[in-house]
C-alpha cells in the first residue's frame, strides 16, 4: 500500500495513518512542503524494512537527493522546535476555514464545546 499524505500534519487529532496498521506492507509518504513552507521542499517515506535496498535504488534512479541547504533548514527546524510552532500556526489559520467547510452538526458539537 502506498500512502501519499502530504498536508496530514495540518489536521489535528486526525485518524493513524493506514500504515500505522501495516507497517510490514505499507509505504506512507509526508513531506513538509504543504505544511510548513513552500521552500522546503523535503519529502520523508517510511517503508517496511525489507523493502529499503529496492526504495533506495528506485528513489536514486529519479531523485538523487535533497538540497543540502534545504536539508540543513528542515533539520534545525524540527530540532529546535521551530517546526512544531509553525505548524502550529498554521492549524490555527486553518482552524476557521474548516469550521465553514463543515457539516452543520459538526459546527454546532463545536460551539458548544466553547
Amino acid at each position: 500500500m502506498i500512502e501519499s499524505d502530504p498536508p496530514g500534519p495540518l489536521v489535528p487529532d486526525r485518524p493513524l495513518p493506514v500504515a500505522r496498521f501495516a507497517p510490514e506492507r505499507s509505504f506512507y509518504i509526508t513531506g513538509l512542503t504543504k505544511c510548513l513552507s513552500p521552500g522546503l521542499r523535503l519529502g520523508f517515506l517510511a517503508m517496511p524494512e525489507a523493502m529499503a535496498d529496492c526504495t533506495a535504488g528506485r528513489h536514486l534512479s529519479v531523485g538523487w537527493m535533497a538540497t543540502p541547504l534545504i536539508a540543513e533548514i528542515a533539520a534545525d527546524w524540527i530540532g529546535s522546535g521551530t517546526a512544531e510552532t509553525l505548524l502550529a500556526l498554521q492549524r490555527d489559520e486553518l482552524a476557521p476555514r474548516r469550521m465553514l467547510s463543515a457539516p452543520a452538526s459538526r459546527r454546532r458539537r463545536s460551539a458548544r464545546r466553547r
